[in-house]
């Protein structure tokens, strides 16, 4: 059975134990003035780069965009030790229903990752990685010119460090 709740901070929305958001019916100023009835609709969820399901919630003319698993957690799934992340205990992203979502620490997480194999030491490779400064096509011309790493440091506007890695293949080294 779906049971729905108030997103605290966004009034005009709802979030189900199935992982649904949906706007309430509600009364908006119409441009002619006035008032018009809009009708309550499911949002659809958009993947972010890690395919977490986000949507986007205005309140007061801004729009918060937030992640449907959090907020399924934040209404449903009790939190008495406070812990600040949401693990999908499937693994499956965007299987967002109460069930699925218990509160983690980050080592917890982690842990929970390497153990069902959903993370190891190659998924956050070259791109994947979040403080990646080069993209792979500047990689392989590095790899396969023979400029000075002074030079490569240079031209892509990275430390010599960085090429001396690519160069030794410590670095980048999928490619």
């Amino acid at each position: 059975m779906e049971n729905w709740k108030k997103i605290i901070g966004f009034e005009a929305y709802e979030v189900s134990n199935l992982g649904r958001v949906r706007s309430i019916d509600r009364l908006v100023n119409h441009p002619s003035g006035g008032y018009a009835k809009r009708p309550s609709i499911i949002l659809k969820g958009i993947p972010d780069k890690d395919g977490y399901l986000r949507v986007n919630l205005k309140v007061h003319q801004k729009t918060n965009t937030r992640n449907i698993h959090r907020l399924v957690a934040e209404a449903f799934i009790p939190n008495p030790d406070n812990k600040p992340q949401v693990n999908h205990k499937d693994g499956i992203k965007y299987h967002n229903y109460e069930d699925n979502l218990e509160w983690n620490t980050l080592s917890e997480n982690r842990v929970h990752a390497y153990e069902n194999g959903l993370q190891n030491g190659k998924s956050r490779e070259g791109i994947k990685n979040n403080f990646h400064k080069l993209k792979e096509e500047d990689v392989l011309f590095i790899k396969n010119n023979k400029l000075t790493q002074w030079q490569f440091a240079m031209i892509f506007n990275v430390t010599q460090s960085c090429i001396s890695a690519i160069k030794r293949n410590k670095a980048w080294k999928h490619l």
